[in-house]
């Protein structure tokens, strides 16, 4: 008896979560979020290399165009497309691997505090949640990402399989 009520008062904290997250998020953002959360828990620390290569690589050929290079992404004096080029790529590896923004930022060139990485990552996802669909520049943006978003969720599920052939 008590068993069922502590599970029914996680239910009922679970469904509170849910509730909270959906109104500050969003339904679309928030279903996004917990989809990363378990791709991320499913996908193996050894292949987060793999997985951060992947993405670089699919951005650098994204921008081709522009002829971003890889050293770009890490200058932090470069502008225009170098700098969204690099804000997608932040977010690819934000949503799709379980580490602390405070090591995404470092690992970009910016402070490696908590604080400073928190800021950073902040603004990244509030640029990207400004962005326009009815903007014809910043629709260019979002639909790179969400390409380049189902790349990498098609990859990482690749990864997975290999993951349990080895097995």
């Amino acid at each position: 008896m008590t068993e069922k009520l502590e599970n029914q008062s996680e239910l009922i904290e679970i469904f509170n979560l849910l509730i909270k997250g959906v109104s500050s998020l969003g339904a679309t953002n928030f279903k996004s979020a917990i989809n990363s959360v378990i791709l991320s828990k499913e996908l193996s620390f050894q292949n987060y290399n793999t997985v951060i290569e992947y993405i670089l690589d699919s951005i650098i050929y994204e921008w081709r165009e522009h002829k971003v290079t890889r050293d770009q992404l890490f200058l932090m004096n470069q502008r225009g497309e170098v700098v969204i080029a690099r804000k997608i790529a932040i977010l690819l590896i934000k949503y799709h691997i379980d580490i602390h923004d405070k090591t995404i930022a470092g690992f970009f060139g910016f402070k490696e505090t908590k604080k400073h990485g928190l800021k950073i990552i902040g603004k990244m996802v509030t640029w990207y949640n400004s962005l326009d669909k009815n903007n014809k520049i910043d629709i260019v943006y979002i639909e790179k990402h969400d390409k380049l978003k189902m790349q990498v969720m098609k990859f990482i599920d690749t990864l997975k399989v290999k993951e349990e052939i080895k097995k």
